[in-house]
């Protein structure tokens, strides 16, 4: 039986934050008012979607020892992989942070997140539909502000934010799950100074109830599957049989999976103010908490090895539209295209995922609920290890995890198999 995927959460759960004026040393959280929605502004795409909650809070982060007493409200901190990669788990590297869940103040621990940006990731942006080449930007082995992590007290908790500016991410503790990102365009009365940010929770986002996220049946994608991994066995030699059956009985290893993201030209154009990079990588960190999850058992690691920037329409062989079918084919060939054939090399990728600012439709008739398409079972086959994501804020994420199931096979959950 195949592993299922959780369904996604929606409906109108209010994040019933209370408390008062947010004072110098305290996260306390107050609920939004009305003016608030007009004035508050966030991550553009996250900006369109708190304005749609039914309920958020404006909190006030601050840094803290690991005994909680209060540090500062300056929030940011990076670490350098080369320097923690060995002992990333060690309290010499470990940041805490105190803010408001639900009127309640909550300490979170966080560590840096090492295997998550390959050491020799690169950033290319790319004109004139030429894709490769040796002018892209290395970004493997530089700081770093992204971390996971858990809360105090909640056994069963588990946090993913970056502190590039403020924190952005998600926090879940042992009742629900919130998203958080700093408020834009907040000028400090002072250098450190407290900097509001927008807290919500997960099962209050505008998620549509009818969701269309895969390009095929299920069934009828695993015999795909099943005829492509045939295939493959008959080209194998018999010792290569052998080795790959022994990986395959070895349930505690953990699966590194490499991962291009390419974000379309919508994307650069709508975040053209704001750094694209680190929201992606924002984005990817909180993919990569998503997978280490218990419940998944053997541990994924999800390392970005590429990220391209499109700048402009022209792409031979892409075509990226409202079509979300259409999308994806066209993606998945373009990906196999401009991947290098060898495995080894640094820029290799196992799956591709696409982010586009286009209200995707699965069908013509659809009425546009859809976040995201994929190829189900596709993962390692080099013309269907894909997907295609449309592009929420933060929510994003949810939608990049969900797809990435579906590649490794993963079918939803419920009597229906519906989302």
């Amino acid at each position: 039986m195949a592993p299922s995927l959780p369904r996604w959460r929606g409906g109108g759960d209010a994040i019933a934050a209370q408390g008062g004026i947010i004072g110098a040393t305290s996260g306390r959280a107050q609920p939004a008012t009305p003016a608030d929605r007009r004035t508050l502004k966030t991550h553009r795409a996250g900006a369109e979607y708190a304005g749609t909650l039914t309920s958020y809070a404006v909190t006030t982060p601050v840094r803290v020892s690991s005994d909680g007493a209060f540090l500062t409200h300056h929030l940011h901190h990076a670490h350098h992989p080369s320097r923690t990669k060995r002992d990333a788990s060690t309290a010499d590297h470990e940041l805490h942070y105190s803010l408001d869940l639900d009127g309640e103040e909550h300490q979170v621990t966080l560590r840096p997140n090492t295997q998550f940006v390959a050491p020799h990731a690169v950033v290319e942006r790319v004109r004139g539909g030429q894709v490769g080449g040796d002018w892209g930007e290395v970004i493997g082995g530089r700081p770093s502000c992204h971390y996971h992590g858990y809360v105090k007290n909640h056994t069963t908790s588990t946090a993913a934010l970056s502190t590039c500016n403020g924190l952005t991410g998600f926090v879940r503790t042992d009742h629900e799950e919130y998203l958080i990102e700093p408020v834009q365009d907040h000028t400090p009365a002072h250098p450190g100074a407290p900097h509001p940010h927008l807290v919500y929770k997960r099962s209050a986002l505008p998620t549509p109830e009818s969701h269309t996220c895969s390009s095929d049946t299920y069934e009828r994608a695993i015999h795909a599957r099943s005829m492509w991994e045939a295939e493959q066995e008959k080209a194998e030699t018999s010792e290569a049989r052998r080795r790959r059956r022994r990986r395959k009985r070895s349930v505690s290893l953990e699966r590194n999976v490499e991962v291009t993201v390419v974000a379309d030209k919508k994307m650069v154009d709508y975040y053209s103010n704001e750094d694209l990079t680190t929201y992606i990588l924002t984005v990817m960190n909180m993919v990569s908490s998503v997978f280490h999850d218990a419940s998944i058992g053997n541990a994924v690691n999800i390392y970005v090895v590429r990220i391209i920037l499109l700048e402009d329409d022209q792409h031979e062989a892409l075509e990226i539209s409202h079509n979300a079918d259409d999308t994806l084919r066209s993606f998945c060939q373009w990906q196999q295209m401009i991947n290098p054939g060898n495995e080894t090399h640094p820029h290799h990728h196992d799956v591709a995922v696409l982010l586009t600012r286009y209200n995707i439709c699965s069908r013509v008739s659809d009425w546009c609920a859809t976040l995201g398409v994929s190829e189900i079972a596709g993962m390692c086959q080099p013309l269907r290890s894909c997907n295609v994501n449309e592009d929420t804020g933060l929510q994003i994420s949810y939608t990049i995890a969900h797809e990435l199931g579906h590649n490794f096979g993963m079918n939803h959950d419920g009597p229906q198999n519906g989302m």
